[in-house]
């Protein structure tokens, strides 16, 4: 995405960003080096996961070809609504009359519900909302990089509420991560000649 950002958005990136883009995703390769290790390549898996990349990079761009006057709830609500239209069909042709039924069922229990609307209001509404205030305010290199903490919250939650031990590739990985993320958001402060001069 810092790439894109920097060839396709005419981004400002300095070499001090670009380094602190790579350093964070070499952190996030060092947290997950040992589940590398263990883990099998399944190509299909890979090839989804590009196609997530890819799905996000596109986003970005068209996201960036909105006008700023278009207010985020505006532009979210549009979302939304075109993503209704288009995995309706895809809903009804995956699945069968009587898996719809199972499923339609499953939101009686409030709890499913409750989870549902968490998931519409919080994932899909407010938080692109915030997401595409912090693109406008950020620009979309230095927004997107802090989508990098996300193997750092995980490895926190898991252990503050799952007991998950913390081993020191994470906690290494961890420290690249951030000052990664830090690298990418901080400015080089040129200094004038006259201040020089003086």
């Amino acid at each position: 995405m810092a790439l894109v950002a920097y060839y396709f958005l005419k981004e400002t990136l300095t070499k001090q960003n670009m380094l602190g883009v790579v350093l964070s995703v070499f952190g996030i390769v060092i947290m997950l080096m040992p589940d590398f290790i263990k883990s099998t390549i399944h190509f299909g898996g890979v090839a989804l996961a590009f196609g997530a990349v890819f799905s996000t990079i596109g986003y970005n761009y068209f996201l960036n070809k909105i006008p700023h006057d278009y207010h985020p709830i505006l532009v979210i609500t549009w979302q939304n609504l075109i993503g209704l239209i288009a995995f309706t069909p895809i809903l009804l042709i995956m699945n069968s009359g009587h898996e719809l039924v199972v499923q339609s069922d499953a939101l009686y229990d409030p709890k499913n519900l409750l989870f549902l609307i968490l998931l519409a209001v919080f994932c899909s509404s407010i938080a692109f909302v915030l997401y595409i205030n912090g693109v406008r305010a950020l620009g979309t290199a230095k927004a997107n990089i802090f989508t990098n903490l996300i193997p750092v919250l995980t490895a926190f939650i898991s252990f503050v509420f799952y007991g998950e031990s913390v081993t020191w590739n994470k906690i290494l990985g961890i420290i690249i991560v951030i000052t990664g993320i830090f690298l990418v958001q901080t400015k080089r402060k040129v200094k004038r000649i006259s201040e020089l001069a003086n």
